[in-house]
Parts: C-alpha cells; structure tokens; sequence
C-alpha cells in the first residue's frame, strides 16, 4: 500500500476512543491533508492503494444519497488495482467485546467487487484479526447490507473498519455503524499471526515456492500465492505456519478460504504437533477440491496434546497451477483431552467417483549404432479402454530435425494401441517425447466391468504359465496353495495374494537381476516383480490375471511406469489389483493405462531387442521398443525415468452430459486412428483443449471436442 505516517497508523496521539464520521458530515484539518494525498476531505477517513499503481480517488457524493445523507465515494483511476477507505481508532474500550460493523454499499460497474473489511493489531503492528464480510456486491448494484462480526482480542491496541474497492468501478458507502454486540468467546480467541508476517521462525509464516499477493483474484486485501510446480522429485508448493505457543489439551480450528485455477484443484492440508525432541505428538492430512470460480471454505478442529511444544500447519499444492489462500484463522476452544483417530493416508483420493481429464508425458531416447541409420521406436500409448477415452496427442523430437514421421495404430492383439515413430538420430542421440490428455471416469467402489461373452471366450489364454509369468514354477504353486488354504473364496485369495506381493522382499542374498515372477518370490524387487509375482500366484489358483503398465496421476515425481494386475471375476470381468500397495481396485480415475500385456508379450520378455531399453523381466511393448537400427542414449537428465501423469480438472455435469462426452470423445479418437497418424495441434489449439479441460464443463468440453472435430475435416 501507499506510504503512511504516524497519522495513518493511528500514533497514540492522534487516536479516537471510537469511531467517528461515521456519516461522513465532518471535514478534514487543511493542515493534516497538506502533502498528504492518502488523507481524505472526510476527518479521520484515509484512502489508501498498492504500491506504484494508479491511485484511488474519495469524494463525498452529493448526488448519491443514503437515506438523504451524502455517501462516500471511492473511483478508481487510469489502472486500478485495490483502493481501500479506512480509519483508524483506539481498541482499549472494545477489549474482550465482540463488535459488528455494517454499511450500505451501492456500486456502479464494479470490476471485481466489493467488500467491508475489520482488522486489530497489537503494539507492535502485527495483525491479530484481518476479516472481509462474507458476501460482496460486484457490477451495478442498488443499496446492499454488508457486516463483519468479530471478537477483539485482549491484547488488542488498533482497529480499523472500513471497505475495500477491488479493481475499476466505483463504490458508495451510506449507514456505516460500529456496535459493541456483546461479550467476546474467550474460548475462541484468535491464535494465528496475520498473514502479513512473513519470515522462517516459529509463530510466523514460512513460504516455500509461495508468494505474498498484496490483490488476489476476485477478492480484496491479502493473501498468498501458491505458484504453479511442474512435475518431479519436488513437486510441491507450500505455505506453512509454525507456533510454538498454543494451549494444550484444547479444541483448535484452522480455517482458511482456497481457490484453484482450474476446476476440482486439489490442496491438502496438513497438521503436526512435536514434543521437544521433535517426536510426533499429532498428524492429520486434509483433502480440499477447490473451485476455480468460486472461493472454498475450508475448516477442521483437532487437539494438541500434552508435551507437544511445537505446531505446524502446512498448506500444500502439487498442481501445474496456482492456487490462492486468503482469510486464514486458527481459533483456541473448548477443554478437550479426546483423542481422535486423524487421517494420515496422504494418497487417498478426495474424490474417487469423479471423471477428470489427466495428462500423461512420455520420453525415450535413442541413437542409432552406426551413424546416420534411421530407425523406429514404438510406443504404447493410451486407448480407449475400461473408462478411459484419450482426447489429444502430441508428438516431438528434440533435435525437431530428426524426426522423420511417426502413426498410431491398434495392435494385431485388438486390445491395445501404439505410436510407431520413425527417427534419423544425430551422433549423440535423440530425445522423443508424448502427451496425451485423457478423460478418464470415476468408478463405483465396485469397479465392475461388464462381462462380454467374447472376453468370456478369450480369458482362458491368461491361465498358461510365461517367461516372466510363471505360475508352474514349483515355489509359485507351492506359494500359490500355502495362501489358497487360509482363503474361503476367490476375493479372499486375492486379498492374501497382493498383501503377500506387497510384502515380499525375498531371501537374503538373492539377486534382484530380473523383473520375472520367478525372480520376485526370491528377491523382491520392484512393481513390476510384484506384478508378475501375483499374476503369477492368482495363475497358479487357475484364475486368469494379467499384467497393466500404466502411469498413476497420485506420483509425485518423474519414474518409468507402475505395473498393477487384472484379474477374471467370473461376476465382474476384470477387475484391477494394485500388489505392490495391496489395494484392491484401485481408484479408477487416478490411471492411465498404457498396455495390457498377452501371454504372447510375456514370452518375449528376454528377447535381445527388447533388452536395449527395458530390463529383463517385462513384457514386450509394455514400454518403449528400438528397431535393431538403435540402442538407448543417455541423454535423458532424469535418471530414475522420465514419464509422469498428472491430474488436469474434474469435468461436472449430469450423468447423460458426462456420458455424451465420452461418447463425443470416443468418435474424435476414431477419426483420428482412422487418418493413420494425429497431426500435432498448434499452440493455440493445444492451449484452446486446456482452456476447455480447466472448465471442468461436460457439455462445453464436449461442443469443444465436436468443434475440432469439425475443423480437421475441412
């Protein structure tokens, strides 16, 4: 905000025991207005705006009447930001009361809104309550009501009421009263510094990859900024605040409100208490779906118990996006030593029904062993299966040059779908790499499939022992009946199958030198192992499984792929199992499946080819495959893998609109294989598909999608 004096902060001098010129009637001191623009022709009015911005101009109307009274005015300038009419008085009288402050505020094309604004502030200046009345008035608006109810704080030595002007347009201010409404909660006296304290030490805040926003979208005053992280081993941003003074033993509430920027953003929340050895008293982990339109209010209570000395509460974004947090608060309550179970899974799903659109980032690299050679690398890529429906793909090379061409198509096996790409590599190599935005839908905690007579009739051929998968190993079947004996029924063996895969970490001093079953059951090893291992395990029991590589929007960092099962339900058809986490169906919209590996597949998991880019152990195409013209080039800075999915938006709408966009989808998906090869969208139109994607809109995403359509075909 603009430059203030003793006279703006309200020196001890100069402060009224209350507030005055409520109306507006009184006129400034010239003398106290000399030099000072900020200073208002109202007494004890001082109009204040951000930094190097255009100023804000406050005049009192004449010509439009509260009640028959002038009003204030507030316009804004040339290019307006945030204006902000105040005054300033003492807090002495008010200590331990709670207070209401109303105005009638009337509007003339208001930009951005506006708002009432209260807040307190100690001897030092630090804030102890900043609060906006909830509702505001935005565009051209007749006389509205707007108040704030707060309790002033003990130790509170400042108030300032007064109203906030967010962007162009103007605002008029009739009726303002301040009232003492009755005694303050003292069980819910405020705890949280203001957010205006920004430094790394214990009761302040601590921003990482955060900003301070003097003005944040559609809301007036301060906030903060969580700025927008791109995918890897550090894909978060966060705000923190950390307390080393609070009460025990009593009930604490932190709230805040959350915006996104696109629909569904996700934020957690996350609450800890330490004792003095840093020993964890108290977690918990909160999951917010905020809005992009609209603000979400977030609140939850907990207890720090006995010996905790420390609290932090993290706010935390691991979105491609900026996120916004305004108006925190944390609130002392009542006594409480009831001890409640917090949550502290931290990838549970907020909304596993949900449809959502995900991106998926693919990368190989490639040189060809005699200089010069071209070749091809083949891809699996996402296709329509189970309740995924790609809707883009883009394609690129780095050098551009050495990209020669490259198609899509559907492999011989019917199931699934591969990008065949044609490359001449320079010396040192080249780098390729896909996107592919993906609607996927949420499914019932049931996760059926439908059962179809044809895959009735070809689910046998997942029941023969492979190279990687082998269920006639004599440790499998001997494994595969030790778990069979402790299970009633088939859910129940699967249950122990995968609480086995994920627990496994073999014999001491056996090599891990293979993703095979075999391998698995000896050593450990990684998803795929598992993967193998519990197919494998579930074969043995003669019941059909196969192996799924896809990549799972819940990792937080760049890896190769993760690998689940699927498994015939004689009722259900095939149902997913995640056996390095020991879930059963996973949640549905938190998957991009790449390949469904055959038996056929499995039996070329060795073959010379296929080891130039993949470890012995997985099955053939379920990752990237070179042509015997090239091997692998380190070139690629990520070494743990360069492939990731990331959530974009929830799509909202009925469930016809959401199914008439999966049909839409689908028919752009069959214009495109029908063409041989997508032509890679420009920028716009790229940025044109996430645009309409961040909506978060069934019926406009599906118009979009019938659109392109429209516009490829001439």
């Amino acid at each position: 905000m603009t430059e203030t004096d003793e006279y703006a902060h309200g020196s001890v001098e100069k402060l009224d025991s209350e507030p005055i010129n409520l109306d507006f009637t009184q006129d400034e001191l010239p003398e106290l207005k000399e030099g000072r623009p900020y200073i208002s022709e109202a007494r004890r009015w001082i109009i204040s705006w951000e930094n190097g911005a255009a100023p804000y101009e406050f005049t009192r109307s004449g010509d439009v009447l509260f009640n028959g009274t002038p009003t204030a005015c507030v316009k804004s300038t040339d290019t307006p930001t945030e204006g902000y009419l105040f005054q300033h008085f003492a807090a002495a009288q008010f200590r331990s009361k709670r207070v209401r402050f109303s105005s009638h505020v009337k509007t003339k094309s208001a930009e951005k809104g506006a708002w009432l604004r209260v807040s307190a502030y100690d001897t030092l200046g630090n804030d102890l309550v900043w609060k906006y009345s909830e509702r505001s008035v935005r565009g051209t608006t007749d006389w509205t009501k707007l108040e704030v109810e707060f309790d002033v704080p003990q130790d509170a030595y400042v108030i300032a009421i007064g109203a906030d002007l967010s962007g162009g347009g103007e605002m008029y201010l009739g009726g303002l009263k301040f009232d003492v409404i009755g005694e303050a909660h003292n069980h819910h006296r405020e705890l949280l510094p203001g957010i205006s304290l920004y430094k790394a030490v214990d009761d302040g805040w601590l921003l990482e990859r955060a900003e301070h926003e003097v003005s944040i979208p559609d809301r007036p005053g301060r906030g903060i900024k969580l700025l927008p992280v791109a995918p890897g081993p550090q894909m978060k941003s966060s705000v923190a605040v950390r307390l080393s003074s609070f009460p025990l033993n009593r009930e604490l509430t932190f709230s805040c409100l959350l915006r996104g920027t696109r629909c569904g953003q996700k934020v957690k929340v996350y609450v800890y208490a330490y004792d003095s050895n840093w020993k964890s008293r108290l977690q918990s982990c909160s999951h917010i779906s905020t809005d992009h339109k609209d603000w979400t209010s977030f609140e939850t209570t907990f207890v720090a118990p006995s010996a905790s000395e420390r609290l932090h509460i993290w706010i935390v974004s691991f979105a491609a996006q900026p996120a916004y947090i305004t108006q925190p608060s944390l609130k002392v309550g009542l006594e409480s030593y009831h001890s409640r179970q917090y949550n502290t899974n931290f990838t549970t799903p907020s909304e596993p029904k949900a449809t959502k659109v995900a991106e998926a980032h693919y990368k190989a690299a490639a040189r060809a062993i005699r200089n010069g050679e071209e070749g091809t690398v083949t891809f699996p890529i996402p296709g329509p299966y189970r309740g995924q429906v790609p809707i883009s793909f883009t394609l690129e090379t780095k050098p551009r040059a050495a990209l020669l061409g490259y198609e899509i198509k559907k492999r011989e096996d019917g199931l699934n779908w591969i990008a065949e790409v044609r490359v001449k590599p320079p010396e040192k190599g080249v780098i390729i790499s896909w996107k592919s935005k993906v609607l996927i839908r949420g499914e019932s905690e049931d996760n059926e499939s439908a059962v179809t007579s044809t895959e009735q009739a070809h689910v046998a051929q997942w029941l023969r022992s492979t190279k990687c998968v082998q269920s006639d190993d004599p440790q499998i079947s001997e494994k595969a009946h030790e778990l069979s004996k402790k299970s009633k029924n088939i859910e129940e063996y699967v249950r122990n199958v995968i609480e086995f895969t994920s627990k496994n970490r073999g014999k001491k001093g056996k090599r891990f030198d293979s993703l095979d079953a075999k391998t698995a059951i000896d050593a450990g090893g990684s998803c795929t192992s598992r993967a193998n291992l519990a197919a494998a395990l579930l074969r043995a029991n003669r019941i059909p499984a196969r192996t799924v590589s896809h990549l799972p929007t819940w990792m937080r960092s760049y890896f190769f792929e993760h690998w689940l099962v699927e498994y015939w339900h004689p009722e259900r058809g095939w149902t997913w199992l995640e056996p390095t986490l020991a879930k059963v169906q996973p949640a549905a919209n938190e998957i991009i499946v790449l390949a469904v590996s055959s038996p056929d597949d499995e039996d070329k998991c060795n073959d010379p080819l296929h080891l130039r880019y993949l470890m012995p152990g997985g099955a053939y195409l379920s990752g990237c495959e070179l042509s015997e013209e090239l091997m692998m080039a380190p070139i690629i800075k990520k070494v743990t893998g360069p492939n990731i999915a990331t959530e974009l938006a929830e799509i909202r709408g009925t469930n016809s609109e959401i199914e008439t966009l999966f049909e839409t989808a689908l028919q752009n998906f069959h214009f495109t294989a029908l063409q041989k090869h997508y032509s890679d969208q420009s920028k716009v139109e790229t940025d044109e598909v996430t645009a309409a994607i961040y909506e978060g809109n069934a019926t406009e995403l599906s118009n979009f999608l019938r659109g392109m359509r429209a516009s490829r075909l001439t």
